[in-house]
């Protein structure tokens, strides 16, 4: 039985960083590598007190969802494939002001 195609995904914390455990995913979309480095930081036993590994998680995954909104129209084909899905929205800040992009 085929599988049934999504109308939208929506690209969350979750699924980013996911996506970034994944070495063919990284290779396919070489900005998620940047997300492995701060998810070493936020590893069980690590000092979160001043909330500094969150806030230079949530900076990368910002970065990562501003590039993901630029990416050529055969990359967003690609995740499109990956992600088994019709559209992509993209929910990123940029400066003060929010930004919301389908794909």
């Amino acid at each position: 039985m085929a599988e049934t195609i999504k109308k939208m995904a929506v690209v969350e914390m979750g699924l980013l960083m996911n996506m970034a455990r994944s070495p063919q995913h990284v290779a396919t979309f070489p900005f998620l590598a940047q997300l492995q480095d701060v998810m070493k930081g936020t590893e069980a036993g690590k000092c979160q007190s001043c909330g500094a590994a969150a806030k230079a998680r949530m900076g990368a995954i910002n970065s990562v969802k501003a590039a993901m909104a630029s990416m050529s129209p055969e990359q967003v084909q690609a995740m499109k494939t990956l992600l088994n899905t019709q559209k992509i929205r993209v929910r990123y800040t940029n400066g003060a002001r929010s930004v919301v992009k389908d794909l």
